[in-house]
């Protein structure tokens, strides 16, 4: 009987340590390659940090810079993974929440069905974004994941990580991005890709007619700061986007959305609304004066 029971327990011994050198070596296989003694993982982090995260200091983030670069092409697969953290609503969380509801009084605890955030994932996809910055150009082999991934994510964060992290990767990712720009099927994904395409600046030359087109359709899409910034870039653009300007000054007449952008254009055309013959278009001027320039109501011309 003692016998069994030893033997029993040896068999229980294997099968736990089987399992967890199992566990250890997928959660290794995560971490991706190493070099200078970290892995990936541990460098990726230490560049995702923001300012008040603790992060690394000005050499070791060179240190993690040139150990991100050293890796090269055999960090994409990690970074693709890495990049499109996106926190799921917990099922557990949502059936407790459901069931709490159903009880009379307060409170429902419906924040259980909020996703959890876990801190160093979401450290950790920042980092990605800045490993494709790192990689530039090498990189490009991680366009088509990146391009599938803007089109998939319902996320809003996750679009704008990587439409950056396509910005990171230059010219060879423009022609992508164009593609993404004029295919755009929601709301969101052309605003990221546009800023995405303006921040390369004259490098962006060859996507000017997708910009131009994007932004005669959706006048409001960009603020004044970006048509200034577009518009120093030719004379042809600039001629284009005085148009729009001039598209934006009649819609944005609506005053409920004109404080949404540029605001010295905004303060004036909401004062320019303050004499309109329209008393509804007055009256709603007047709410938005007061939300984003009070001061201007007193200076405002009478009417």
């Amino acid at each position: 009987m003692r016998v069994r029971s030893r033997i029993t327990l040896g068999v229980v011994s294997i099968i736990a340590l089987l399992a967890a050198l199992q566990f250890g070596s997928v959660l290794l296989s995560d971490e991706g390659p190493c070099y200078a003694g970290k892995s990936l993982n541990k460098w990726v982090l230490l560049i995702g940090r923001r300012s008040w995260e603790e992060p690394p200091s000005p050499e070791l983030r060179r240190t993690a810079e040139h150990a991100i670069a050293h890796i090269g092409t055999n960090a994409i697969p990690f970074l693709l993974r890495w990049i499109r953290y996106d926190p799921a609503p917990s099922k557990i969380g949502k059936r407790i929440a459901l069931v709490i509801c159903k009880f009379p009084g307060k409170p429902h605890l419906q924040f259980l069905e909020l996703p959890p955030k876990r801190p160093a994932d979401e450290m950790r996809a920042r980092g990605a974004r800045n490993a494709f910055r790192i990689l530039g150009a090498t990189a490009s082999a991680a366009i088509p994941g990146l391009s599938s991934l803007e089109r998939s994510s319902e996320s809003g964060e996750v679009k704008d990580r990587v439409a950056e992290a396509m910005a990171g990767i230059g010219a060879p990712a423009l022609p992508a991005m164009i593609n993404l720009l004029t295919n755009s099927n929601g709301s969101m994904s052309p605003l990221y890709i546009l800023y995405a395409i303006v921040s390369l600046g004259t490098n962006a030359e060859p996507a000017i007619p997708a910009i131009l087109d994007c932004v005669t359709n959706q006048p409001d899409i960009l603020p004044e700061s970006a048509l200034r910034e577009l518009s120093s870039w030719s004379q042809t653009i600039a001629d284009t986007l005085e148009k729009v300007r001039k598209e934006r000054k009649k819609r944005h007449l609506n005053p409920e959305i004109i404080y949404e952008f540029d605001d010295n254009t905004s303060v004036s055309l909401l004062v320019a609304a303050l004499s309109s013959p329209e008393p509804g278009l007055r009256a709603a001027a007047t709410n938005a004066l007061l939300r984003i320039a009070p001061h201007a109501l007193t200076n405002a011309p009478p009417r």
